[in-house]
């Protein structure tokens, strides 16, 4: 039996913020549940959705779908949103230009992800890049 998520009992606009722990613009960094309940516990609300920017990284090293963390958000009832950015963090860099992606240079990387979402099985917003 699933658990009723705080995301799935509104009905219209999802409303949520961006709770973003301490970052020095050299790595990326998962907002906690601890971040979360602290936050939640500060505006007496519970948030529904949880957004990460997460960056594709280096060609050599891609970054991988972060399933602790998303797994962490759905055990506490919250909906996880990646904001998914083809890019080295922290760099903008010519292996991800638009052109190169929409040719098909990254479909196996973006498969790998697809298959990945559907392997874990639950629901995530996917956004593309950010300020698109």
């Amino acid at each position: 039996m699933r658990l009723k998520s705080s995301w799935q009992e509104i009905n219209g606009c999802y409303l949520s913020a961006f709770v973003s722990p301490p970052s020095d613009a050299t790595h990326q960094v998962f907002v906690s549940a601890n971040d979360l309940d602290a936050y939640e516990a500060k505006i007496g609300r519970k948030i529904p959705v949880s957004m990460v920017f997460l960056a594709w990284g280096h060609p050599d090293r891609m970054a991988k779908f972060p399933v602790q963390w998303a797994n962490e958000m759905i055990g506490r009832g919250t909906m996880p949103h990646i904001c998914w950015e083809p890019w080295i963090f922290g760099t903008r860099d010519e292996h991800y230009r638009n052109l190169l992606i929409a040719a098909g240079r990254w479909d196996a990387y973006i498969r790998s992800w697809a298959v990945a979402i559907r392997n874990w099985g639950h629901p995530i917003f996917l956004r593309w890049g950010h300020e698109m």
